[in-house]
């Protein structure tokens, strides 16, 4: 019954797609929100939970979203401390076009943040979705939920240097 954040989509093309509150607001605290972390706490039966960068993504696969390319702390701790079932977490990371390692990471940060933890039920997937698509909600609306599905369950990364394959 309280307000903790909002989020909002952009309608028109802009440089942020996502809008949240200024950093100066009182409801502005994001490093510690976990969107849809109540799925952690449903049936037994759900043995697996993607987690996505945004919200929209989420949505489409019933998951969880960090609302940033960049995971805090804080959601680490969360996620280690409230997956009392030790559910499987798949990080799908978005399409993101990697050029310079040192300077332009986007979701390869938060697979490397996200391996770094080592946890056995976490996994780390990064989808080619294919060409001018970036995410799991445009992947869904151009090739389907089947094909999205299927590429994020074919693109587990092993090692940190699959962040970069068109760098090195």
């Amino acid at each position: 019954g309280k307000l903790i954040s909002w989020a909002a989509r952009a309608l028109f093309p802009t440089k942020t797609k996502y809008l949240y509150p200024p950093s100066d607001e009182d409801h502005n605290d994001r490093g510690r929100i976990i969107y849809g972390l109540d799925t952690l706490f449903k049936s037994e039966s759900v043995k697996q939970i993607f987690v996505t960068e945004s919200i929209n993504d989420a949505m489409h696969l019933n998951g969880m979203a960090i609302l940033s390319k960049n995971i805090t702390k804080e959601q680490i701790t969360i996620l280690k401390n409230f997956n009392f079932q030790k559910k499987k977490l798949v990080f799908v990371l978005d399409n993101d076009k990697v050029t310079k390692w040192d300077v332009d990471l986007k979701g390869g940060e938060l697979g490397k943040l996200v391996m770094r933890e080592t946890q056995d039920n976490w996994e780390v997937s990064m989808p080619d979705f294919g060409s001018n698509i970036k995410d799991v909600s445009e992947s869904i609306i151009k090739n389907g939920v089947l094909e999205t599905y299927d590429k994020i369950m074919s693109s587990f990364v092993r090692n940190t240097l699959s962040f970069f394959p068109d760098v090195f």
